[in-house]
């Protein structure tokens, strides 16, 4: 990958095993541009279903494809822990690796 984010670009995740939560979780999605990444970030989600509401959104416009053995939508996202949601938006917002970076205001 170049600089730029190529239009259909998509990329490899992984959600490691976590025992008592979930396992292994592979997945593909598209890197959302700054300016999504920007708008994500700044939503006004200050309520608890605002923000779950704001994370699902994002991952239905990024995430391709998953290993679950359930159709990658709103309905099953909102099923997903939050404790991994968070990881999942990090992957498609590029902070991966690092704090939630600007969601320190919503106690994640």
């Amino acid at each position: 990958m170049g600089l730029l984010i190529a239009d259909g670009y998509t990329l490899d995740g992984l959600l490691p095993d976590r025992p008592g939560l979930h396992g292994e979780v592979r997945f593909k999605y598209r890197p959302a541009l700054p300016e999504r990444v920007l708008e994500f970030l700044k939503a006004d989600t200050n309520t608890p279903a605002r923000d779950i509401a704001n994370t699902v959104k994002l991952l239905v416009e990024h995430l391709v494809s998953w290993d679950e053995d359930a159709p990658l939508d709103g309905t099953s996202l909102r099923r997903v822990p939050q404790p991994a949601l968070v990881p999942l938006a990090n992957h498609v917002t590029g902070y991966r690796g690092t704090e939630w970076c600007g969601r320190e205001k919503h106690g994640s």
